[in-house]
């Protein structure tokens, strides 16, 4: 494996299904992947703790400083495979996922103005065959997506309580967050 360019700061080591197929006895081959991350955009590698009875995994916790802001509520939000899902972006809340059942892939697009990293773009691997957590900043426009065959179920822990009347969601032609994917739907939720 080749070292990580040192103007790659901060980042991010992503293991990576290179398989299309994510059943449970399929062969995966990994891929490290060195992704240098959008202003304000955090990820940390979530631990399994097992034991005879089963297992324990923290994905948030309040003393987490890289991490945690305030707690607005938690939900779950389900991805089909072959949609991709919730192409928007927030003004007042930063997200936080994790996605606790399947596999999703992510998709992150600096769209604010004035930002060095305007135009990137960063795409996360994550679920069951790598547990972690992604702190996703106000502004910057995201979705997801399931991989393989199955739902994907993606936990968020955002900063700020829903607002039915008036959510904080706004969307951008979807063309600006792309899906490397083929066949994929979109939708607005």
């Amino acid at each position: 494996m080749r070292p990580a360019p040192s103007s790659l700061a901060p980042c991010a080591l992503r293991l990576a299904p290179s398989s299309k197929s994510l059943k449970p006895h399929s062969p995966i081959k990994e891929q490290v992947q060195c992704v240098e991350l959008i202003s304000g955009v955090r990820t940390k590698k979530l631990r399994l703790i097992p034991d005879e009875r089963g297992w324990l995994m923290e994905i948030l916790r309040s003393d987490d400083r890289e991490h945690f802001e305030k707690f607005g509520q938690v939900h779950v939000t389900a991805c089909y495979p072959g949609v991709c899902k919730a192409r928007h972006f927030h003004k007042l809340q930063s997200d936080h996922f994790c996605c606790v059942q399947g596999m999703a892939k992510v998709v992150l697009h600096d769209n604010r103005d004035g930002s060095p990293a305007r135009g990137k773009v960063n795409e996360f691997h994550m679920g069951e065959l790598d547990p972690s957590i992604l702190k996703i900043p106000p502004m910057v426009l995201h979705g997801s997506t399931a991989e393989g065959h199955e739902p994907a179920l993606i936990l968020n822990v955002p900063t700020e309580v829903y607002c039915h009347e008036k959510p904080d969601e706004h969307r951008l032609p979807a063309t600006l967050l792309r899906f490397s994917t083929t066949g994929n739907r979109s939708t607005d939720r």
